[in-house]
């Protein structure tokens, strides 16, 4: 999601997990009460309370996005 609107309607929605951008990223703390809410880490920020995701290969994230149907 890309506005606030769209995160606060979401927010409280069972069984989501939310991948916030832009505007709806000031949301992630709201919207991680709710699921799972993965946000981008970029390297200018010092955050230390977030879960480093390890990055998969190539060949495996083609594999998974065709296992969920995406082509």
């Amino acid at each position: 999601m890309d506005t606030e609107e769209a995160a606060r309607a979401l927010a409280g929605k069972a069984g989501l997990a939310f991948l916030p951008r832009g505007q709806a990223r000031g949301l992630a703390g709201l919207l991680s009460q709710y699921g799972p809410t993965i946000v981008s880490a970029g390297a200018d920020e010092k955050r230390s309370n977030h879960v480093l995701l390890k990055r998969p290969h190539e060949l495996s994230s083609r594999q998974g996005v065709r296992r969920h149907g995406i082509h």
